[in-house]
């Protein structure tokens, strides 16, 4: 919904004007016309939007035989009532629609899936048109520490430092992290983690001990007084740039993965210049790979034909690609050709662009772009645009 909303200056903070709905629906008709797949909704991201809007907007979707795909309102504290909310919308208007990279962050949401996996198969008992999707890794979107937590305000990093590594000047913005912190409203300050509870170290370079912890058990492990103190140590040691990010914990990836109704995806996008715009997350070049190396052969969640139709056929027909997710006389050929027994993911936190191993051919539209594990530099890819109906 965000290219609407930027359509109309970027109305974030209230719902839409009637004139403004009947604009909106006007630009999404015009979109399926044109062969959109559907509508995407980040929700959390613009919480102003109510359940009328969406269904305004969803009943023109079903009119082409589009879907929904979002972005939920809450993937923690309220995430049962959010996927709630997304069943709600499929049954009173009718649109397919996808869960996005479904999951609960940080330990006090941990479990909660168990209850909204319950709630999709019984949605869909009911005859409701409702998937989800997931990605194999136990860290959500990563940062560095200096754009996660800033310090400084006006000051470049040289300066900040300087700051950080002056104890005087530390304690002065010790006491103020602490009151930018503090939540204002009483009934969540009892459900939210603060924030050196929720931000887990992916990765430092100086600290490696304290990869998967959260500030404050880094400070045990690096003998300091509390988390404010293990934030101030990564700062100075690795120069801001430690990774951090909100973490899953793996038996949840489990309980959602095993669903016969999950897709795999990778939240991931094109990284053109990822020296650039970092730090990446490793599930844009791993994700696969991972699905089949640790639990397909490791722990045994899936058979490997379970995992390739989560890759491939599920969300093709869940999009209504009916000439693409199978091998099938009559489909383009899209072709991965592997060894099951040797793919293994190479990609980290620390070096996240490294391709997998025992992939040897990747054929798409029918040409040759991976030949022997070496990219061939064909492009024969296409635009693809609704077709409208799903296979059998």
């Amino acid at each position: 919904m965000g290219c609407p909303n930027e359509y109309w200056g970027g109305r974030w903070n209230r719902p839409p004007t009637p004139e403004e709905l009947l604009e909106m629906k006007r630009l999404l008709d015009e979109c399926m016309r044109h062969g959109a797949f559907g509508l995407a909704t980040g929700i959390e991201y613009t919480p102003e939007v109510t359940m009328d809007e969406l269904v305004e907007l969803c009943k023109v979707v079903v009119r082409y035989g589009g879907v929904h795909i979002s972005h939920i309102r809450s993937e923690s504290t309220f995430l049962v009532e959010a996927v709630k909310e997304i069943i709600e919308l499929s049954r009173i208007t009718g649109v397919p629609s996808c869960i996005n990279h479904h999951k609960g962050y940080n330990p006090g949401n941990w479990g909660k899936v168990s209850e909204t996996m319950r709630l999709l198969r019984k949605a869909r008992e009911e005859g409701i048109d409702i998937i989800c999707d997931m990605y194999p890794w136990v860290y959500t979107e990563i940062n560095k520490l200096k754009d996660r937590i800033p310090i400084g305000r006006g000051l470049n990093l040289e300066e900040t430092l300087k700051l950080l590594d002056n104890y005087e000047s530390w304690r002065k913005i010790k006491d103020e992290l602490k009151k930018r912190h503090e939540r204002f409203i009483p009934e969540l300050n009892k459900r939210i983690s603060p924030p050196l509870v929720n931000n887990y170290i992916a990765y430092s370079k100086s600290h490696p001990e304290v990869e998967g912890k959260n500030l404050e058990e880094a400070a045990e492990v690096m003998g300091l007084s509390d988390g404010w103190e293990a934030l101030r140590e990564l700062y100075l040691s690795d120069g801001g740039e430690s990774y951090v990010a909100c973490k899953m914990c793996e038996d949840d990836l489990i309980t959602v993965l095993r669903e016969p109704f999950t897709a795999v995806s990778t939240d991931s996008c094109c990284e053109l210049k990822p020296e650039k715009y970092g730090p990446w997350h490793p599930r844009g070049w791993g994700t696969y790979p991972l699905i089949i190396e640790r639990y397909v052969r490791k722990l045994k969640v899936l058979s490997l034909e379970d995992a390739v139709r989560k890759m491939s056929s599920l969300p093709a027909n869940f999009l209504g690609m009916r000439d693409r997710g199978l091998i099938r006389e009559g489909m383009w050929a899209d072709i991965v050709v592997f060894k099951p027994g040797e793919v293994r993911n190479l990609a980290t936190y620390s070096d996240p662009h490294r391709y997998p191993e025992g992939i040897e051919y990747v054929i798409v539209n029918g040409e040759l772009v991976i030949d022997r594990g070496k990219y061939t530099g064909n492009l024969p890819g296409r635009v693809l645009r609704r077709s409208g109906t799903r296979f059998n």
